[in-house]
């Protein structure tokens, strides 16, 4: 599940994993460790970049809400959605 703690660790690394693996603390390589968030992170803000400047189908365009519908918390949704759904 991705949250807001998360997205936040990507946003500092400025989603460099050679990054989070080099200097990170423990406990924010842990959040990360045998999961695939932070690959899904990396696609939500590219999928974002494009729905944002309108270069999506519209079915692109739900079916990636749905997904990150699915893989985060309501709070971080919000975060990653904010710049597109309002």
């Amino acid at each position: 599940m991705i949250t807001i703690e998360k997205l936040k660790v990507y946003e500092k690394y400025s989603g460099d994993e050679d990054r989070l693996a080099r200097i990170a603390l423990k406990t924010e390589r842990e959040l990360f460790d045998k999961n695939s968030d932070w690959f899904e992170i990396m696609n939500f803000k590219q999928d974002i970049t494009i729905i944002s400047q309108n270069l999506t189908s519209e079915q692109y365009r739900k079916s990636s809400i749905e997904r990150m519908k699915k893989l985060c918390d309501n709070e971080a949704f919000e975060m990653l959605t904010k710049s597109f759904l309002s």
